[in-house]
């Protein structure tokens, strides 16, 4: 099997650190929008997550976890009412009430942790 170009193009290519058929290092490396937007990500999913854990303990269980189906699991509200055995109405209710404290605790969360 013939190797692909020039000896001095072979010799140019493993001088440099290039093998043929691979990403060069530099092109690998992610920009740094990239880099930024997967920050804010993943700080944006830490912050609901410490504050889904500050609302926890002041509300009924039966109703975070109607919340928790709803939101974090994308759950319909009438599979969650289902499941759950309480009203749709409820559900409803639920989301709304919790969902303006988990605002709530976001603002408060992000004025405290910039």
């Amino acid at each position: 099997m013939a190797r692909a170009g020039s000896p001095a193009q072979r010799y140019q290519s493993a001088r440099s650190g290039e093998q043929p058929g691979r990403t060069r290092t530099i092109e690998r490396v992610p920009d740094d929008a990239e880099v930024e937007r997967a920050w804010d990500e993943e700080w944006r999913a830490h912050l609901i997550d410490a504050a889904m854990a500050r609302i926890a303990p002041k509300t009924k269980p039966g109703h975070f976890q109607a919340f928790e189906l709803c939101t974090r699991q994308n759950w319909p509200a009438a599979k969650a009412a289902k499941k759950l055995g309480i009203s749709l109405a409820s559900i409803y209710v639920i989301n709304h009430r919790l969902g303006a404290q988990l605002k709530a605790e976001l603002k408060r969360l992000g004025a405290t942790l910039g």
